[in-house]
Parts: C-alpha cells; sequence; structure tokens
C-alpha cells in the first residue's frame, strides 16, 4: 500500500469523503483562548466532499508550530493596546507598582522586547476597559487590603 493511501480514510461526517492532507486559506482555529487564523501552508487532514476536519499527532504539531508566533505576537498587540489606553490615568511607573512588575517592564511590552503572560494581558485588558474607575479601585484595593470575614 503506498503512503498516500495509508494516510487517507473515509470520513466519519459524512460517510462519503475522503479526508486527505489539505491546505487552505482562512481557516480559524482556538488556540490557547484566542482564535486565529491558521496559515495557508499548513495542512490539516480534511474531507474532500463535506470540508470536516480531523485532527491527528503530525498536524497538531504542524498547527502548534505555526499559531504560536501568531499567538505571542497577539498577546503583544494587546498588551500594546491596553497600555496605551491606561496612559492617560495612570502613569507606567505607578501602573507597574500596582502589578507588581519591575521598572520599564511596560515599556520593554509595548517595544515588543518582551512577551506578556496571558495573565498579564487579560488584567491589562480589563483595566483598559474602564480605565479611569478601574485603575482608582486597584489603587485602593492596594491601600485598603481585602475584608476578612470575621474568625467563628
Amino acid at each position: 500500500m503506498s503512503k498516500a493511501k495509508a494516510n487517507t480514510f473515509r470520513c466519519v461526517e459524512c460517510g462519503k469523503g475522503t479526508v486527505r492532507m489539505a491546505a487552505r486559506a482562512g481557516r480559524k482555529q482556538l488556540y490557547k483562548m484566542i482564535e486565529l487564523v491558521l496559515p495557508a501552508f499548513v495542512k490539516v487532514p480534511t474531507c474532500d466532499r463535506c470540508g470536516a476536519e480531523y485532527l491527528s499527532e503530525s498536524s497538531a504539531a504542524a498547527e502548534d508550530a505555526a499559531l504560536e508566533p501568531l499567538y505571542r505576537a497577539e498577546l503583544r498587540q494587546r498588551a500594546k493596546a491596553a497600555i496605551e489606553r491606561l496612559q492617560p490615568h495612570v502613569t507606567e511607573a505607578e501602573l507597574e507598582r500596582l502589578l507588581g512588575l519591575s521598572r520599564g517592564y511596560l515599556s520593554r511590552l509595548r517595544a515588543a522586547q518582551r512577551d506578556p503572560s496571558p495573565d498579564l494581558v487579560a488584567l491589562l485588558t480589563l483595566l483598559a476597559k474602564a480605565p479611569r474607575s478601574r485603575v482608582i479601585e486597584l489603587r485602593r484595593s492596594w491601600h485598603d487590603g481585602v475584608e476578612r470575614k470575621p474568625a467563628a
């Protein structure tokens, strides 16, 4: 049996098509909580009749390799946008202090010299949704602490 035949199989979804490795533009893939466009050159097992896509060990590795740099770039872009939205409301130095970051870290993020963690991007994004009120709330939370229930 040829190698090409060994890598094809009948589609489970439609029962009529043949699943083969195929590259296609415009496919979207959820990768670590962010929907990204899978580069057109990445081949994925796909039914030639109904278009159902399947996951294989080799295609998953190829998808991960193609999507990881796009994911990092998206995190950098989101962090930069959030920092810029926060700038009129808080200095970078104060924001770094409030978030427990090293001095100059946000500047390095904006310059794409560092890759932010997904946690930091989520936090910056939430702060940037309502910058004035959320920065005030963050300042107060560090000043006032967490309200604790009295011990029974």
